[in-house]
């Protein structure tokens, strides 16, 4: 047992090995190639900005809605008994 754990060891780590070199030169050839100009920045922060507060607007109404319901529920059990 103590055998195969050690084989099957040396199998995945010497995959992940060769397959780190690979990535690495993967990341280095999709990189940006060029800084991008200061007001294509705030511009895209900006975008990031507004998707991320109508994000947290809608996660924030769907947790009211699940606190209300659970509300409700909880009433219906209440009256039940």
């Amino acid at each position: 047992m103590l055998c195969t754990g050690w084989a099957l060891f040396l199998v995945f780590a010497g995959v992940g090995f060769v397959a780190l070199p690979m990535d690495l030169v993967r990341e280095w050839w999709g990189r940006p190639r060029a800084t991008i100009a200061r007001s294509e920045y705030v511009t895209r922060a900006m975008g990031m900005a507004k998707n991320a507060q109508s994000v947290k607007v809608f996660l924030l109404d769907k947790q009211k809605h699940a606190c209300w319901n659970m509300i409700e529920s909880q009433k219906r059990v209440l009256a039940c008994l």
